[in-house]
């Protein structure tokens, strides 16, 4: 500040008034303004920071209280205009489905002399969706058989396996003849696994090794198709029939697709919880 003094009044100093502005007060007015003003960006910059939560998103096909309504399709709208934050999905649906008809399917095979973990017969994996798509719950019925020259090592050496975990170890003596295993109930946990019936030593020469594998599924997960923007995610319900996915951050535009699609009919419903894409402002 600049330093003033006061003196007589006289004619070399006459009276004034006490109240002036000097450039000095001007100065210290205009720096405090741009001040402020810096100091409202930087504020400004940590608001647009901030996420606004006031606009929740909460958009859903719900289930019927009354009968089950069966449909294959949902498709959501968009709440909102400006795009959204979907940070949690609810999916339900029907829970075990069970085929329309108890369709078997059937596989035999023989092997003469098979070395040690050689395939005597498979049932693919297609040909297990072909009948039930999905994850599915199987009775499988199986045979093994043995013909030709046979000796000690012959004897229970041949097992049901899936995926290259053994379901059953076969029992049967060193002798010709045809041997009805146990059934067993196996789920299948994957869409790309079947079942194979394989040796598990090396057979004596002179040997035929036979299987069979009769499977009838019992009941299946319903499969369905969730497309959320460019994301398609191929899925199976649980048991429970409610499926929840969260915590996830993924950004819709309204354009985006919302689509639940599902092969097998029953009571879906789909929902979508979230908030807007916007952020806070200093106005």
């Amino acid at each position: 500040m600049r330093e003033t003094r006061d003196f007589a009044p006289s004619q070399l100093y006459p009276r004034r008034s006490n109240k002036r502005v000097d450039d000095t007060e001007k100065t210290d007015r205009e720096y405090l303004a741009e001040e402020l003003k810096y100091l409202r960006n930087v504020i400004g910059d940590y608001a647009a920071l901030i996420e606004e939560q006031s606009h929740r998103v909460d958009e859903y096909q719900v289930q019927s209280l009354g009968p089950g309504t069966s449909v294959t399709q949902l498709l959501l709208q968009p709440d909102y205009e400006v795009d959204e934050i979907i940070e949690s999905i609810i999916v339900q649906g029907p829970t075990t489905v069970q085929p329309p008809t108890a369709q078997s399917v059937q596989a035999s095979g023989n092997v003469a002399a098979p070395g040690a973990l050689a395939t005597i017969v498979s049932m693919s994996a297609v040909t297990l969706q072909s009948i039930s798509p999905g994850l599915s719950l199987w009775q499988v019925a199986w045979s093994v058989a043995l013909e030709g020259t046979l000796a000690a090592a012959d004897a229970n050496n041949m097992r049901l396996s899936s995926q290259g975990v053994v379901i059953e170890t076969a029992e049967m003596p060193a002798v010709a003849g045809t041997y009805p295993q146990p059934a067993v109930q196996w789920p299948l946990a994957a869409t790309n696994a079947g079942f194979i019936v394989q040796s598990i030593g090396a057979a004596t020469a002179g040997s035929v090794y036979g299987a069979e594998i009769v499977a009838t599924p019992i009941f299946s997960l319903p499969p369905f198709t969730l497309k959320l923007g460019r994301r398609v995610w191929s899925l199976l319900l649980p048991a429970t029939g409610i499926m929840v996915i969260s915590p996830v951050a993924i950004s819709l535009s309204r354009s985006s697709d919302r689509l639940l699609t599902s092969p097998v009919a029953g009571d879906w419903s789909l929902e979508l919880l979230g908030r807007t894409d916007t952020k806070y402002r200093i106005k």
